[in-house]
């Protein structure tokens, strides 16, 4: 049976500060979880086969997780995995998403009040053959 290999990753300082992000961004959604459920670090970590200085680890110092121990922790925290996982920049709402949000509702706008200017200077025959001559390439008279 052929081994997989993972690739290396990075070893910048952008990389290692996005690891310690997300791995942050999990220890608190676990303690969150944990808490919620009214479970004590010992409980968590006995009820998931996982050590009381783990669970701590998790929660404060961002200690990387496996995928068998995610699922361990979300089954014993009666919470699906994914409300552990930290939100990506996709499920994130930030000004920059904002800003581009409404550059496009702007332009959206403009071009609503164009066909509102277009619809209330023709009349539906005028507006028909303006169409069927854009449709044919054909130049307005």
């Amino acid at each position: 049976m052929a081994r997989i290999r993972r690739s290396r990753q990075p070893d910048t300082p952008e990389y290692q500060r996005q690891r310690e992000e997300l791995l942050v961004s999990f220890g608190t959604k676990v303690r969150l979880a944990r808490r919620k459920s009214g479970l004590t670090q010992r409980e968590l970590g006995e009820a998931a086969g996982l050590a009381q200085s783990y669970i701590f680890e998790i929660e404060t110092m961002g200690a990387n997780v496996s995928l068998e121990g995610l699922a361990r922790l979300a089954s014993c925290l009666r919470v699906s995995i994914k409300d552990l996982i930290p939100d990506n920049e996709f499920d994130t709402v930030t000004p920059s998403n904002l800003s581009v949000f409404f550059s496009t509702l702007d332009r959206v706008a403009e071009i609503l009040a164009q066909a509102a200017n277009l619809l209330s200077e023709a009349s539906f025959t005028e507006l028909r053959e303006r169409l069927e001559r854009l449709a044919k390439n054909e130049p307005e008279s």
